[in-house]
């Protein structure tokens, strides 16, 4: 005899054997015992005859946030076939949880969930007297439900707080299927020529055989832009869903000057576990004409 809890339960159990148990009196009934012999691995996987054809997503995210957060997390899920961002429901947290949607947008197996700060809006809150909402947002939980296929990713101890520039990534994790484990990536900058009056942003984004790491601001503490020297090096650490290897880098600079320019002449990115480098050469100088550049990964025998 086979028993399983459920088509979700990785593994069920094979009863071999069997007694009957003595009777405590002439009259009690007959018991007969089934005896748990072995345990047997499965996959909770449907199989594709029985499986039934799925509709678009619909997926719905709930937030719980901490107290006194006055900064409103920009959700992006990001899946085999691509990414997109979900749509705030509401910006007035009720018990300081907020909702979002995302739906009719095919994104394949969902890989992992972005979250940074939306620099275009914050949290509609009223603070109570005496109380100022402090600038960071502080993310409890989370819950995403696709409602159109009953599939369920739960976040139940996230702990992550998020600053002016802050990015986060969380693996999704199905039963079948192994989290995508967080990787740190050192990231060495080799400045060239470089002018420029007030601060100007510079944003880093990685793609490889797993998706993209999303635009990161290259900077130290997350609270401002980072000056970037001329003829200088400057090393930043990024913290992100592994991508696998890394094929092309894509660099955009914000600035509110009319004229600046900035030679970034070298980007060589670590992957810190697993220790391989990548290395690209972006070959013009950043200009209020030209604010976004993408490189391909250079063979070892381009950069030498």
């Amino acid at each position: 005899m086979l028993l399983r809890e459920s088509a979700h339960t990785p593994y069920r159990y094979v009863l071999n054997q069997a007694r009957v148990r003595p009777r405590e009196q002439d009259d009690s009934p007959y018991v007969k015992e089934l005896l748990v012999t072995q345990m047997e691995g499965l996959s909770t996987k449907i199989s594709k005859k029985k499986a039934q054809a799925l509709e678009k997503s619909h997926w719905v995210l709930s937030m719980s946030l901490g107290d006194q957060c006055s900064l409103l997390p920009k959700v992006t899920l990001c899946g085999e076939e691509g990414s997109a961002e979900m749509e705030i429901l509401n910006t007035t947290p009720t018990d300081w949880i907020i909702s979002y949607s995302l739906k009719n947008v095919e994104l394949g197996l969902l890989r992992k969930v972005r979250v940074e700060v939306d620099q275009s809006q914050r949290l509609n809150v009223f603070p109570e007297e005496g109380d100022n909402p402090e600038n960071h947002v502080f993310i409890k939980k989370m819950r995403l439900c696709d409602t159109a296929n009953g599939a369920e990713l739960r976040f139940p101890s996230a702990n992550v707080e998020l600053i002016q520039y802050s990015v986060y990534e969380f693996p999704a994790i199905w039963p079948d299927y192994p989290p995508i484990q967080n990787v740190l990536y050192d990231v060495n900058v080799n400045t060239g020529n470089c002018e420029f009056e007030n601060d100007f942003k510079v944003h880093l984004n990685l793609f490889g055989e797993k998706g993209d790491i999303g635009y990161r601001l290259l900077s130290t503490d997350l609270l401002r832009p980072y000056n970037f020297e001329p003829d200088s090096q400057q090393s930043f650490e990024i913290e992100a869903v592994s991508i696998g290897e890394i094929t092309t880098a894509e660099i955009t600079v914000d600035s509110y000057e009319s004229n600046f320019e900035w030679q970034c002449k070298e980007i060589v990115v670590t992957d810190i576990e697993t220790s391989m480098f990548y290395i690209f050469n972006f070959s013009k100088t950043f200009t209020p004409e030209n604010r976004r550049q993408n490189c391909s990964v250079s063979l070892l025998t381009d950069s030498l």
